[in-house]
């Protein structure tokens, strides 16, 4: 079992390997287009001349990497191949001088025990700018941040001009904790662009979605109409 830098005709078993875990979400799906235009990122996995999984590592810049797509075979699994891909993809980012490590997972005891740690998500900000806004998951996300090395003190990739989400079926309790034009979403503090705020059950919001820090509360004003002050 050995790891080697992925060549351009190694994208379709890449591929498979990730299509055979997209279905259920615990990896993103990948086109093959995609893969052939990234296949440098990519290590693979080899038993026997056969590819049985695969990791990417992904460059931001010098203060941030992210390993993704990481996998192995079901079959294969249980072997320590998964340590071995971990292993060239850290080496990769050592080649070029990395500072910080990212990764999002559902497995983070495997990766604590390969020296990552839990962080939130609101210290990532270019993945959240590259992947997480377009993500519809991105606001019941239930993978974990982990790193490995110093956090990024700054963002390379600028907020996306077109970052709206429009929330449907607002909870109610939620709208009892706005403050100052700032709304909680899943450990986010978001900033509100325009507001329509209807009777009814269903009230719905386009917000302008900033990561910026941690979650603040505080009651609410209320305007004459009754509505809260935003």
């Amino acid at each position: 079992m050995r790891t080697r830098k992925a060549i351009l005709p190694d994208a379709q078993q890449i591929h498979d390997l990730i299509s055979a875990y997209s279905g259920d979400g615990t990896l993103l799906p990948r086109t093959l287009p995609e893969i052939c235009e990234n296949v440098r990122d990519f290590v693979v996995l080899e038993d026997d001349e056969r590819i049985i999984g695969c990791g990417a590592l992904h460059l931001y810049g010098t203060h941030l990497a992210e390993i993704r797509s990481i996998t192995v075979a079901p079959w294969a699994q249980g072997k320590g191949g998964g340590g071995r891909l971990v292993k060239a993809l850290l080496a990769e980012a050592k080649r070029h001088r990395v500072d910080c490590i990212c990764l999002f997972t559902r497995k983070p005891d495997f990766f604590a025990g390969q020296g990552f740690s839990v962080a939130q998500r609101e210290d990532l900000p270019d993945k959240i700018y590259k992947d997480c806004h377009a993500c519809p998951r991105f606001h019941c996300c239930d993978e974990v941040a982990m790193v490995r090395g110093d956090l990024p003190k700054f963002a390379i990739l600028p907020e996306p001009a077109n970052w709206l989400v429009k929330l449907e079926q607002w909870a109610p309790d939620v709208a009892g904790r706005w403050e100052r034009g700032r709304v909680p979403v899943n450990g986010f503090l978001v900033s509100l662009r325009s507001r329509t705020v209807p009777t009814g059950r269903q009230q719905r919001l386009r917000i302008r979605s900033r990561a910026i820090g941690s979650i603040a509360t505080g009651p609410r004003k209320e305007r004459k109409s009754g509505h809260p002050e935003l």
